[in-house]
């Protein structure tokens, strides 16, 4: 029970580094200050209000496999406020598994 315990906190540790840096430009531009990105649970939390979607989404990020669909979706999201909802972009992101959010933080230019 606790060696479980203590594998999901590390797994969703990761994840949330991961989420971090890729997505911390979405986020300034946005206006969301920059400590608010780095709280844990309250980062998904933003988004979840700025997308209207149910606040129960927070309680199902903290089960480690059904996180990474969920987050996911919400790179999406946010991905599609700041760009055309495309096939080409839609397939980038999926073929990359995610990378392709990388790729656009850091390397191009976002406007909103």
């Amino acid at each position: 029970m606790y060696k479980y315990l203590i594998v999901s906190g590390i797994f969703l540790f990761i994840e949330h580094v991961i989420h971090i840096l890729g997505t911390w430009k979405f986020y300034k531009k946005l206006g969301i200050p920059y400590w608010k990105i780095f709280i844990p649970i309250y980062n998904i939390f933003i988004l979840l209000k700025i997308y209207k979607r149910s606040i129960c989404w927070i309680f199902l990020l903290l089960i480690p496999l059904t996180s990474i669909i969920l987050i996911f979706i919400l790179w999406m999201d946010l991905f599609f406020t700041f760009f055309k909802k495309t096939k080409k972009h839609f397939f980038l992101f999926f073929l990359s598994a995610g990378l392709y959010i990388f790729y656009i933080n850091f390397f191009k230019k976002i406007k909103k």
